[in-house]
């Protein structure tokens, strides 16, 4: 054998390696894609309780003004029961 030439166990050694490192930046990927792709989630869903909440919020002012105009005597008893309700369809009915 050559003194340049590589053994079996050489060659093994390397692909071994070159395949695990490979194999490590395509494990690292996968792990930053899922972590950002977490992060996104995170940020719809924050955003779309934000609106909801806002929307809630506002639904709830409309209806206190509304009572308010109407039936001012029964306001305290009908607000609530209305900040009770946490379900935008259901205030919208």
């Amino acid at each position: 054998r050559e003194k340049n030439e590589l053994s079996w166990k050489q060659i093994k050694d390397i692909a071994e390696k070159a395949i695990s490192e490979e194999a490590g930046r395509y494990v690292m990927t996968l792990a930053e894609r899922t972590k950002n792709e977490g992060r996104l989630e995170g940020k719809l869903e924050g955003k779309l309780e934000g609106k909801l909440e806002g929307k809630l919020e506002g639904l709830k002012e409309g209806i206190e003004l509304g009572i308010t105009l109407k039936f001012p005597g029964d306001i305290d008893t009908v607000m609530a029961k209305v900040n009770k309700i946490d379900d935008l369809g259901t205030l919208k009915e």
